[in-house]
């Protein structure tokens, strides 16, 4: 129906206006390089979840009915047979449970119990953190690299 309509859009709205799609690209990128690393599948997962309701309540503060919304998330995840892209493919089976019950709780904006509050916050710092190393790493790499080759320099120098 047509609040159905506008509810589905606005959340796909909210995932383009937040850019959502450099996010889930970054950890993709990111997941890509620390395959190895325990946990990264998990973290990629969260991030997908976060985004995914982060478009659901920038879809709700655009005045749709939560009810609306939580229909269409109901129906695109019973409806999700075919394969994605492999960079999109957790958007939209994300925490469907988990979403649809904060949606359909009087306040969806509150945590359901105070440790997911602590949760939420310890993973954004941790996707904060990925963010910062990974924008460090390289830059530490080509010091170490220059300190290797100005000592190399100044070695040949002395003989």
């Amino acid at each position: 129906d047509d609040a159905e309509l506008a509810a589905g859009l606005d959340h796909e709205r909210g995932h383009i206006v937040r850019r959502h799609r450099f996010v889930i690209l970054t950890a993709a990128a990111l997941g890509a390089l620390g395959w190895m690393i325990p946990g990264t599948r998990r973290a990629a997962a969260e991030i997908a979840f976060h985004l995914e309701r982060d478009a659901d309540h920038w879809a709700l503060d655009r005045r749709n009915d939560r009810l609306a919304l939580a229909s269409v998330i109901y129906k695109a995840a019973a409806e999700t047979k075919e394969p994605r892209p492999p960079a999109m493919a957790s958007l939209g089976e994300t925490g469907v449970r988990e979403r649809l019950g904060q949606l359909l709780d009087d306040d969806p904006r509150r945590p359901s119990h105070p440790t997911v509050a602590a949760l939420n916050a310890l993973a954004a710092a941790m996707v904060a953190c990925t963010l910062l190393l990974a924008a460090l790493l390289p830059t530490a790499a080509v010091a170490g690299a220059r300190g290797d080759a100005h000592e190399a320099h100044h070695a040949h120098c002395a003989h």
